[in-house]
C-alpha cells in the first residue's frame, strides 16, 4: 500500500512522524488538495477530508494505525523529516564536517538530497524507536 498525506498546519507533529515512519507526506499551509493523497485535519469545518480529533500525538498516531495500517506499511526513517524526500547513503565527503565522536561511534549515515541533513542512529534514533514501541508493542518489528 503506497499510501500518502498531506496535513493541514494544526498537524506538524504528525507530519514529522508520518515523515520518520517513511510516508510521502506534505505539510504547507494553503496547500491545493492533491485527490492522490489523504488529507489529514483537525478542522471540523472541513469536508472530504480525515479528521484527526485533538488529543496527544500517541493518540493521533493510534488512530492512523486503526485507519490505515501506518505501522504494518512503514519504511522507517528513510525519509527526511524536513523536506519529505527520500534519503540517499551518505558519502564520505558529507560526514566530512561531523564531530568526530560521531564519526567514530557510528558508521550508517544518511543524507537528504535537497538540505543536505545529515542522519544516524543516535541517542534521538533510540528515544524514538522506544516511543513507537511502547506505542505499538505488538506491530513494530524494528
Amino acid at each position: 500500500m503506497n499510501l500518502k498525506f498531506s496535513c493541514d498546519m494544526m498537524l506538524y507533529d504528525v507530519a514529522r512522524w508520518l515523515r520518520f515512519l517513511g510516508y510521502d507526506t506534505e505539510y504547507a499551509r494553503y496547500k491545493r488538495r492533491d485527490k492522490s493523497r489523504i488529507y489529514l485535519t483537525s478542522n471540523e469545518k472541513l469536508n472530504d477530508v480525515f479528521l484527526l480529533k485533538h488529543g496527544s500525538l500517541s493518540e493521533k498516531l493510534l488512530t492512523l494505525e486503526k485507519e490505515f495500517r501506518i505501522i504494518e506499511n512503514a519504511r522507517p526513517f528513510t525519509r527526511c523529516s524536513i523536506c519529505n524526500i527520500q534519503l540517499e547513503e551518505a558519502t564520505e565527503n558529507d560526514i566530512d564536517n561531523l564531530p568526530p565522536f560521531v564519526k567514530e561511534n557510528f558508521n550508517s549515515f544518511r543524507k537528504c538530497p535537497k538540505c543536505g541533513r545529515l542522519y544516524w542512529k543516535g541517542s534521538h534514533y533510540g528515544k524514538m524507536i522506544e516511543f513507537l514501541k511502547n506505542l505499538f508493542p505488538d506491530l513494530l518489528n524494528l
